[in-house]
């Protein structure tokens, strides 16, 4: 019952390592890059990058780095968990019957057929999917900080954000999952998840942060 595919940081829904990953994973994105631009409004330093370079490549520039931070610092941690898993556990191919405490079935994960067939491909895309939205979350976090002065409410402003919709998701849209607390992980417990609603949700907020980065700019 003690696989890699059943026991990584993704899918193990007991774990308080999972939960603190997962609500905490937009805070951990922005740690990277997202301020960078803040601070170099602050200090002056934008006036010189406008002498020095154009400003649209400038900009686009941060917001490539603030995405590509953001993946970064979510897949680091997803893959090095893996790789600790798949050293200490026996890689058995997971089974619909023997594994029915992880609760793994169509409404609760993307692509359930792919996970008995092919799990590591499925905890693979799970961790594009993860990483995905770490970007995403630095990128929302960068935008915001163009419109708002208090370091600290920018930095939290994509954890606001997703509080927002877990309100959202347990009071008015409680048997879908919109949040990405919720489908983020391999495995979702209390609501079911589908891709047309993850796909929306990801092609929202890159547009939201797109449009408030390029107008903040």
């Amino acid at each position: 019952m003690f696989t890699p595919f059943t026991m990584w940081l993704g899918i193990d829904s007991f774990s308080f390592l999972n939960l603190l990953f997962y609500l905490l994973i937009q805070l951990i994105s922005s740690l990277a890059f997202s301020d960078t631009l803040k601070k170099d409004i602050d200090n002056g330093f934008i006036y010189q990058v406008k002498v020095r370079t154009e400003s649209k490549k400038y900009f686009s520039g941060v917001f490539i780095a603030a995405f590509l931070g953001g993946t970064l610092m979510i897949s680091i941690p997803l893959l090095l968990n893996q790789i600790i898993t798949l050293l200490l556990l026996p890689s058995y191919l997971p089974d619909e019957l023997i594994n029915r405490n992880i609760a793994l079935i169509s409404t609760s994960t993307l692509f359930v057929d792919l996970y008995y067939s092919h799990p590591y491909l499925h905890l693979m895309f799970y961790t594009f999917l993860a990483s995905l939205w770490g970007g995403l979350f630095a990128c929302f976090t960068l935008a915001i900080s163009l419109w708002l002065k208090n370091n600290m409410i920018v930095i939290f402003s994509a954890f606001l954000l997703q509080l927002v919709l877990y309100l959202i998701n347990t009071l008015v849209i409680t048997q879908m999952s919109i949040t990405p607390f919720d489908f983020l992980p391999e495995t979702i417990l209390f609501r079911s998840v589908t891709l047309p609603i993850v796909s929306i949700a990801s092609i929202a907020i890159a547009i939201v942060s797109i449009a408030f980065y390029w107008i903040g700019v």
